[in-house]
């Protein structure tokens, strides 16, 4: 279930027309309308050591310029989402066509995208004048945001960051999400020279890989010690429960 925050900005136009919501149940998605205290967006998904609560907060390029003035992101929205939601699982979808210009006298101008990226312009306001602002402006608080623990994916229209929101959904509702981590883990230096036999029969374990290997190897010391491990013992590491730890002892007996 995907739950959306009714109010203006978020979900609706602001007069009771919904905006996200209806693209998102077109989509196969169980949605439905709340009051969220922070972000506009919010489910419930799957993390390596259990259930998260992904938050996604929903702008637009003159959402977000304004917030850069104001502060009113970085001084309390950024605040709730990082305390509401599970560690790294706060999102930003900035919403829009943006490029910086080159050019014409536009160079280092933030460029708008209109009619579907057909027209270039400097960036319109919702009032409809043109505002000057450098393409810098906008970047650099992009990098600061992502550096502040809040990732931020691009959508160029609603459709578009409604389909986005779906695809972290699902996502979210797989089980672990390590793959990369797997991918970087012959260059990780150990700093005691070649990981212990203990380590890499941990990181081979279904379950354990990259996530706990380190703690079952600091556990276990040695091989042998891993081999005769019994369910009692997985449950010392945090994070580690009776179903997984039993399944863990089944793999390393053979068991089926």
């Amino acid at each position: 279930m995907i739950y959306v925050d009714y109010r203006r900005g978020s979900g609706s136009d602001g007069k009771g027309k919904e905006l996200l919501q209806p693209i998102i149940r077109k989509l196969g998605i169980a949605c439905e309308s709340t009051e969220l205290p922070y972000g506009d967006v919010s489910f419930e998904g799957k993390g390596p050591k259990g259930p998260v609560t992904v938050g996604i907060e929903r702008k637009t390029l003159n959402d977000m310029l304004n917030c850069i003035d104001d502060s009113r992101f970085s001084g309390h929205q950024y605040i709730g989402m990082t305390k509401l939601y599970s560690r790294g699982h706060a999102f930003m979808c900035l919403e829009g066509m943006w490029c910086p210009g080159n050019g014409n006298g536009y160079d280092g101008i933030l460029m708008q995208g209109y009619r579907s990226g057909q027209s270039w312009g400097p960036l319109k306001t919702s009032a409809g004048g043109s505002r000057r602002v450098l393409y810098s402006k906008l970047f650099r608080y992009m990098i600061s945001v992502q550096r502040a623990g809040v990732i931020i994916t691009q959508s160029n229209d609603l459709y578009h960051t409604a389909y986005n929101i779906c695809e972290m959904y699902q996502y979210f509702q797989k089980k672990t999400h390590t793959s990369m981590i797997e991918i970087h883990k012959p260059a990780i230096p150990v700093l005691s020279g070649k990981p212990s036999l203990a380590r890499r029969w941990a990181d081979a374990l279904d379950d354990i890989g990259v996530v706990y290997g380190t703690q079952a190897a600091a556990m276990f010391k040695t091989g042998h010690a891993l081999a005769n491990s019994d369910e009692s013992d997985w449950m010392q590491i945090e994070g580690i429960g009776p179903a997984t730890a039993k399944k863990i002892v089944r793999e390393i007996r053979g068991w089926r």
